[in-house]
């Protein structure tokens, strides 16, 4: 899953991506925060894994995600454990 949001947002976000992830049946396994073209954006990825129905709870979690003040694109794929 992958977040582009306004830089001053950098802090919040990987806050609200453990506290919605983990409450659903999400692991987060990783976060990385990186610049992109833009100074005043960031882009924000997590790789996470779910059992079973992981995808219904991505669902669930990139439209609030969008919501949030300063969050411009969410962006989401299922990678199975031979692509990792």
């Amino acid at each position: 899953m992958t977040a582009v949001c306004q830089a001053e947002y950098e802090q919040k976000m990987p806050t609200l991506l453990m506290h919605t992830g983990n409450a659903s049946s999400l692991k987060i396994h990783s976060l990385i925060s990186e610049d992109t073209n833009n100074p005043a954006k960031v882009e924000i990825s997590a790789r996470t894994a779910g059992t079973g129905t992981g995808h219904t709870a991505m669902e669930q979690l990139v439209p609030r995600l969008g919501l949030e003040a300063g969050v411009s694109a969410v962006s989401w794929e299922i990678v199975t454990q031979e692509e990792i």
